[in-house]
């Protein structure tokens, strides 16, 4: 599995043992509140600040109440070996632009955008395909 937002590659899409199920949890999720998806300490912030809030709070080992509050920006980190390579954050800027900030194995790091309403589209479309093949298989 791989992703592409706005002309960004994220994920191994040649990786045969990967399973979907995280991944098509956190696009199921993220369809019902994407949109609401900010924070205000991003306003002023450059794309490597907002990545390093988040990483900071989520994986840099700060123990306070700042995991709980940016744990929810966190994307498809550790959601499967597709997805090994990159460390993923995402938002929804208040003008209705989604944003994803990744950082790759090898430390480039870049931001990948589109608009709300295509990210919800290709999520629901993902999440309904892989709904009709568990229905197909019987699961």
């Amino acid at each position: 599995m791989a992703i592409q937002i706005g002309g960004v590659f994220l994920g191994d899409i040649s990786e045969e043992h990967c399973s979907l199920f995280h991944a098509v949890d956190r696009f199921r999720e993220l369809i019902t509140y994407v949109d609401t998806l900010w924070d205000p300490t991003f306003d002023d912030l450059t794309d490597e600040g907002v990545f390093q809030t988040i990483d900071d709070a989520c994986y840099a080992g700060e123990c306070s109440g700042r995991s709980a509050l940016y744990r929810k920006f966190d994307f498809l980190t550790n959601t499967g070996e597709q997805f090994d390579d990159v460390k993923t954050f995402i938002a929804c800027t208040p003008q209705g632009r989604v944003r994803v900030w990744y950082q790759r194995r090898d430390d480039q790091k870049g931001t990948a955008t589109c608009q709300v309403s295509h990210f919800r589209e290709a999520a629901e479309a993902f999440v309904r395909w892989f709904d009709e093949q568990l229905a197909i298989r019987g699961d």
